[in-house]
């Protein structure tokens, strides 16, 4: 049997195939977001000093987590005033709602501000789902608005991406 450090070299150098390469990379991908999330939110709190009521503000949320699982068991909610908005550039920011554990999928909101452009970008590691909530979007020649569904496949690009009006769209990778 190969030793942990091994499978790692043997995945970074391309020499890994099939099922253990596929496993790792989920197993990285699961990882990655767990600690992007973790790292997002710690990020913001160095940022600025913590508001007054912030204590009270993480018992309502867990009492409200409470009664959700009471009301309906084996399910998550995340409601509209929890999680943090992160920028992922200027105009742009994503904020996660769920991370897969078995898969590594993620579900995120994306808001971009008017005009404001998201770079052209691989699709690695999975499709990549779009549903555009409100406002539009456009990828090069393509244009969506509210209401339309758009899949980048595994290993495609997109153009870069802009809104003329700004946008709310709900995503899902990997």
């Amino acid at each position: 049997m190969k030793s942990a450090d091994v499978d790692i070299a043997d995945y970074l150098l391309g020499v890994m195939r099939g099922d253990r390469r596929s496993r790792l990379s989920r197993m990285a991908a699961q990882d990655m977001a767990q600690i992007e999330s973790r790292l997002g939110a710690l990020d913001l709190a160095l940022a600025e000093a913590p508001p007054a009521d912030l204590l009270d503000t993480i018992l309502a949320r867990i009492d409200r987590e409470a009664a959700d699982q009471a009301a309906a068991p084996g399910t998550d909610t995340v409601r509209h005033q929890d999680g943090v908005w992160l920028a992922l550039s200027p105009g742009v920011r994503s904020k996660l709602l769920r991370v897969d554990a078995r898969t590594g999928r993620r579900t995120m909101l994306i808001r971009m501000e008017p005009g404001a452009p998201y770079q052209s970008h691989a699709h690695i590691g999975g499709d990549e789902e779009c549903l555009v909530i409100e406002g539009d979007l456009r990828f090069g020649e393509l244009n969506l608005e509210a209401g339309d569904f758009h899949v980048a496949r595994h290993t495609t690009w997109h153009a870069t991406a802009v809104s003329q009006t700004g946008c709310l769209l709900l995503v899902s990778v990997g």
